[in-house]
């Protein structure tokens, strides 16, 4: 009905103002993940060596160390770095409490990260709005 309709159209303003994307995803795993951080750099494919020089380079702050991982791991991965493959490493390094506590987030940026259902018009379009009811399957 036209409730679903204002929803979807709120959904749309929502989804421009909101960057969703990796960034977002690491900065809350950032908060989650503290000294558990080289499991995860194993799990990401990193070696010793460059897991010591992380931590070397940024002795005595965690959250440094944090950050520069996920930055180095970016840089090497390019466009193949994503959320999904931070969740896969996240299970390669058995930290399946950490993956849970993302949950929530990445649940909470599905909902405004989804792109529009189809049955959404664009303003211009002179029909009028669709009179097709959403089952709750095609809105997932």
């Amino acid at each position: 009905g036209e409730g679903l309709q204002q929803y979807i159209l709120l959904l749309s303003a929502q989804r421009s103002k909101m960057d969703c994307n990796l960034d977002d995803y690491i900065t809350e795993l950032s908060r989650h993940i503290g000294k558990k951080w080289k499991a995860l750099a194993r799990g990401l494919g990193f070696d010793e060596t460059d897991i010591d020089a992380i931590a070397h380079d940024n002795d005595h702050n965690l959250t440094e160390q944090i950050y520069k991982l996920f930055y180095k791991w970016k840089q090497s991965k390019g466009k193949d770095a994503s959320v999904e493959k931070l969740e896969y490493a996240l299970e390669a390094a058995s930290l399946p409490e950490v993956k849970e506590k993302m949950s929530p987030f990445k649940a909470k940026q599905m909902a405004v990260c989804l792109p529009p259902p189809e049955v959404y018009r664009d303003a211009t379009d002179t029909d009028g709005p669709s009179k097709k009811h959403l089952t709750n399957e095609e809105l997932r």
